[in-house]
């Protein structure tokens, strides 16, 4: 496990992976494997909720060393779980709050595109239910990269 002087990214050696849990809106804790990965620009980390086809996933890059973008990794991981955009109290998916914040994904089982959002995978025709709900709304579409 980390130490605190790593905490502060004052250790460029940490040993990767490392294994982190956090707390999410609804108090469920949640694990992440956080995986360091050097590239040609600098090093790109990746925070995945392990044994789940779907889950939460993060990534932060810093051009010098894996601590660098450990806490701005950290950072991302607790604002995103601050956040539930999916209402799944009733059999048909809903918005909380008229927003939805979340990744594009791919599913390789059933070979379709959709998205990643609180941690679940929703289909395009779970988005398509989801937004027949606002019709004659406006919206703002915003694809960035990550």
């Amino acid at each position: 496990m980390i130490q605190p002087a790593d905490m502060e990214g004052t250790n460029p050696e940490i040993d990767f992976p490392i294994v982190e849990e956090h707390v999410d809106c609804a108090g469920t804790r949640r694990v992440f494997r956080i995986e360091a990965e050097q590239v040609s620009e600098g090093w790109v980390l990746t925070a995945r909720e392990p044994d789940k086809d779907y889950g939460y996933e993060f990534h932060a890059f810093s051009p010098c060393s894996p601590a660098q973008a450990l806490g701005p990794l950290r950072y991302m991981i607790r604002a995103g779980l601050a956040t539930k955009y999916l209402d799944t109290s009733s059999d048909e998916l809903g918005l909380t709050h008229d927003r939805m914040h979340g990744m594009i994904s791919y599913d390789q089982d059933s070979d379709r595109v959709g998205l990643l959002v609180d941690g679940r995978f929703v289909s395009m025709q779970e988005l398509e239910r989801i937004l027949s709900a606002y019709e004659g709304w406006l919206f703002d579409l915003a694809i960035e990269d990550s």
